[in-house]
């Protein structure tokens, strides 16, 4: 990404308040489960930090990493409102994708951010038993809407490719408002 990204990020975040509103994203709730309580977390494009907030309150230790300084001030204060702590990293991870550390999490998150080239990070990020949690949109998603453009969406099937090393714990792809997403929960 590039400083005008960061910029449009930090626009966006400052403009329309809560902009994901309160709560986690879907897929982490209905995985609740499978979650560890304890351990060190990781929350790649945090944005506003819904999820990492969620994770804090379950008793990991979580570092939430974004290209906006102003959606990791967000997620800062929801994380203090929340009486959690939260570590937070101001980082362009198109430019610096190598810094997650081999075995170093329980639990890396990516939701609705589409970088290819981090999928390998990730799988060694975990320590073994670690979970890797994400959600992208397809580009089925194009069928009842025009954004995004199709270059930040992943096509039908993709994402359970990714992780060949991980087990597939759940995988699905389906419709969440006017958004088709594929999400996948894989161990090391």
């Amino acid at each position: 990404m590039s400083r005008q990204d960061r910029e449009k990020w930090n626009r966006r975040y400052a403009a329309r308040g809560d902009r994901m509103g309160e709560e986690p994203r879907t897929w982490l709730e209905r995985n609740r489960d499978l979650l560890p309580t304890k351990g060190r977390a990781l929350d790649l494009a945090a944005g506003e930090g819904q999820n990492a907030v969620f994770l804090a309150g379950l008793g990991l230790d979580v570092s939430a990493v974004d290209i906006s300084s102003v959606g990791l001030a967000k997620a800062r204060e929801r994380a203090q409102a929340g009486g959690v702590a939260l570590h937070t990293l101001e980082s362009d991870l198109e430019r610096d994708p190598a810094f997650i550390a081999p075995e170093s999490y329980d639990l890396i998150l990516c939701f609705r951010y589409l970088q290819r080239d981090l999928a390998p990070g990730i799988e060694a990020g975990l320590r073994p038993g670690g979970l890797a949690v994400l959600e992208l949109p397809t580009r089925k998603t194009l069928e009842r809407r025009d954004k995004p453009a199709a270059s930040f969406l992943v096509e039908a099937g993709e994402l359970a490719n990714w992780f060949v090393s991980l087990r597939t714990l759940r995988f699905e792809e389906e419709w969440e408002n006017d958004v088709n997403l594929s999400r996948i929960v894989a161990q090391k």
